[in-house]
């Protein structure tokens, strides 16, 4: 890493918002199944909310696609491991 990565690292992490989910998808079965179509629903939407494509109410319902998709499922599961999860 390089003087000014590190900066920014440093920087950022005052205002970085982190997923505590992360740590969990790994060995996710739902995520495993359905993670990458259901993220790519995600990364689409944002893209075409901030480049005026979709407003509020487009992205709300794309929210609800995602859920019916898997990501509810994947909710539920991660909530699951997490309140499993001896190690937090």
């Amino acid at each position: 890493p390089t003087k000014a990565q590190d900066a920014a690292y440093e920087r950022n992490e005052k205002v970085a918002v982190f997923n505590p989910a992360l740590g969990y998808l790994a060995n996710s079965t739902v995520n495993a199944e359905v993670g990458t179509d259901i993220e790519q629903i995600i990364d689409d939407a944002r893209t075409q909310y901030i480049c005026g494509q979709i407003d509020e109410n487009g992205l709300q319902e794309q929210f609800k696609v995602w859920e019916q998709r898997g990501g509810a499922d994947l909710i539920t599961e991660i909530n699951e491991m997490y309140q499993a999860d001896q190690t937090k």
